[in-house]
């Protein structure tokens, strides 16, 4: 700190503790600010006699530049108000400092979670975030109670109104930012303890941010260890919580209790009725469409027949309807009922979810056509061979149909909704696949330009811009991106 700026942080405090005099006019000139009159100072009967010095009790504060008239307190309320004197000269630094002095020789004074609340808000400021992060925690810590009633307007507008619950929120949010789970966890462990009664929905939305960010850094079972305190929240909560918790589980491999969690969402969302909130329809969906995945999964990893035997017409025949045809009906079969479960994510109405699922379905109509179209073809005769060929190609082209309807109404809801992503953008890229042809220009995808390649959406066609959900109120928008 330089001479000039202690010398201005000392002659603040002097008249922050004064009373009701007019302010020295030399030193207003010398520090170049607008000081306020002091009062409690009496005036000078005559030029010859020296105003009364105003008595202020504790000890002067210790600096190393010249001495000047006065003298300083350290007494709460007039650190307070130094600081704040600091901030309104622009030295924001020297008024954090003050503060930081005042919580650590007075942490019990009635000045304490003021200040506290603007050593948080005047380090955002500066954009020490880690700091600002402490700053609330103390807050919180301290003095858990502050819930701003004894506030004034002026204190709120300044950022100088305690809240230790809003605090404790920002802390944790930080923390977050930060990438600090292990804080951001403790943080919103003590934020249940203290406000869990109270501010049962933002403890449940923190915990809910704490776990996925556990799960997005490849911290499956803490995750699922967090989410274990969700179950029992709020109907939408928890479903949110169930349908996070089965991916954390499905990531441990553990596949039934993975089931067992989309079926609890999934009876947790039929019992709202239709009457629900934004974040409990998007957790739905979701936990639909992870219940989807996993016979998509299993219909994917369905092996191709091979051909053996003696190269001869009845032999292929007998292979031809013992091996191939079964294998084409249980293949069928199994891509029934993934469509089905893909359709029940499309009955939700979420339309993020929806696009997912369509272009799954016209994934696996891809995945069925290119492996129709890969079966081996065994050893035969000219004519036979010609036959055979003619019904791969069939069956194949079939599929391929199906597959290009499915990314057609891919992309038709993405541009209804303007909901354009990385399912998007596969559609777009399919479909040009399937039959570049016929598909348009402006739906297929082009190079972008970005640092990121995974990051690159194609650019679509617009529609209309969707009516709002009746009655939807977004929590916090967490949750999993499809």
């Amino acid at each position: 700190m330089t001479r000039r700026v202690m010398a201005i942080a000392v002659f603040l405090v002097v008249v922050a503790s004064a009373n009701d005099a007019p302010a020295d006019g030399a030193i207003g000139e010398l520090f170049e600010i607008d000081l306020p009159r002091l009062e409690g100072v009496a005036e000078p009967d005559s030029q010859n006699q020296e105003p009364e010095q105003p008595q202020l009790s504790g000890a002067a504060i210790r600096w190393d530049g010249p001495e000047l008239s006065g003298s300083a307190t350290t007494e709460p309320e007039s650190l307070w108000r130094t600081s704040l004197g600091c901030d309104a000269a622009g030295l924001a630094g020297a008024g954090q400092r003050l503060r930081r002095d005042l919580v650590s020789r007075f942490p019990a004074s009635s000045v304490a979670p003021r200040t506290w609340q603007r050593l948080g808000a005047g380090a955002l400021a500066l954009a020490r975030h880690a700091d600002a992060a402490s700053a609330f925690e103390e807050l919180a810590r301290r003095f858990p109670a502050e819930d701003g009633r004894s506030c004034t307007p002026e204190e709120r507008v300044a950022g100088s109104c305690p809240l230790a619950a809003e605090a404790l929120w920002n802390a944790t949010v930080l923390r977050l930012a930060l990438g600090d789970r292990a804080g951001a966890l403790a943080d919103a462990t003590l934020h249940q303890k203290l406000y869990a009664r109270r501010r049962p929905r933002e403890t449940s939305t923190l915990l809910l941010a704490v776990a996925a960010e556990h799960a997005w850094a490849s911290e499956p079972r803490a995750a699922a260890g967090i989410l274990d305190h969700l179950v029992h929240a709020e109907p939408d909560i928890r479903i949110r919580a169930l349908v996070d918790r089965a991916a954390a589980r499905e990531a441990l491999g553990e596949r039934r209790r993975a089931l067992a969690d989309l079926g609890l969402a999934e009876a947790a969302w039929e019992a709202l009725g239709g009457t629900a909130e934004a974040v409990a329809a998007d957790a739905a969906a979701e936990g639909r469409f992870r219940s989807a995945q996993l016979l998509a999964r299993s219909f994917e990893e369905l092996e191709l027949p091979r051909f053996g035997g003696p190269r001869t017409a009845a032999a292929i025949v007998r292979w031809s309807r013992v091996r191939l045809a079964p294998w084409i009906r249980s293949a069928l079969a199994d891509l029934r009922q993934a469509e089905i479960a893909f359709g029940r994510v499309v009955e939700v109405g979420v339309p993020r979810w929806t696009i997912a699922a369509l272009a799954r379905v016209g994934q696996l109509r891809r995945h069925l056509h290119d492996l129709v179209r890969q079966v081996p073809r065994p050893p035969m005769d000219p004519q036979l061979e010609r036959i055979y060929l003619e019904l791969i190609s069939s069956w194949g082209d079939t599929f391929a149909d199906l597959a290009a309807d499915a990314f057609r109404a891919c992309l038709a809801r993405a541009a209804a909704t303007r909901e354009h992503g990385h399912w998007s953008a596969t559609c777009a890229a399919e479909l040009d696949s399937l039959d570049p042809r016929r598909s348009l220009p402006e739906l297929r995808p082009e190079p972008v330009a970005s640092d990121d390649a995974g990051l690159a959406i194609a650019p679509l066609p617009l529609g209309p811009e969707p009516a709002p959900r009746p009655g939807a109120r977004a929590v916090c928008g967490i949750g999993s991106r499809p």
